[in-house]
C-alpha cells in the first residue's frame, strides 16, 4: 500500500497538540544525535532545489 504526502498531512492534522509536540521532540532528538545525516540530507535538498531552479533534470538518487 502506498501512501502519498497528502494522506500523511491529513493524518498529522488529526493529532492532538501533545502528540504533535512529542513528535517534534523526537525529531529534534534524532537530528541532534545524527548531525552528519541531517547535514547531508539538507545539502542534497538544496542541491536539488538549485538544479530545479537552473532547469536541470533532477539528479538520480544518491548523486
Amino acid at each position: 500500500m502506498s501512501v502519498n504526502r497528502y494522506s500523511v498531512t491529513k493524518q498529522k492534522q488529526g493529532l492532538s497538540e501533545a502528540a504533535k509536540e512529542a513528535r517534534r521532540q523526537a525529531a529534534r532528538e534524532w537530528r541532534k544525535k545524527n548531525r552528519d545525516k541531517t547535514k547531508e540530507y539538507t545539502r542534497r535538498y538544496w542541491e536539488k532545489k538549485a538544479a530545479e531552479a537552473r532547469g536541470d533534470e533532477v539528479a538520480e538518487k544518491g548523486e
